[in-house]
């Protein structure tokens, strides 16, 4: 389960997302929202800076911080993709203000 399932970021001021597991698996985090957008991902001890994010997958214990300029407003759905994850409830939505 995603805490807190819904994410308010204010549009166009730089924020960083900090995603942390605390469970026994390895969740996946996905959004449409971050595919074509320029993001810096650091987790663990790698920095990569890309111009879409597709997924980050953590391990159980492990954190990873996604900083980025959100220009889009609105309403955009996140999950975990792994199978039976989203029909278990792992889902949320970021609003971009």
């Amino acid at each position: 389960i995603f805490r807190p399932a819904v994410v308010r970021l204010p549009a166009r001021r730089q924020v960083q997302l900090v995603l942390a597991n605390q469970g026994q698996i390895g969740p996946q985090f996905e959004t449409v929202y971050l595919y074509k957008t320029l993001a810096v991902v650091v987790h663990t001890a790698l920095r990569v800076e890309a111009n879409g994010v597709e997924f980050v997958r953590l391990q159980p214990g492990a954190t990873a911080t996604l900083t980025f300029l959100p220009r889009v407003r609105g309403r955009f759905p996140f999950a975990c993709t792994i199978e039976g994850h989203r029909e278990a409830g792992m889902v949320g939505l970021l609003e971009v203000r």
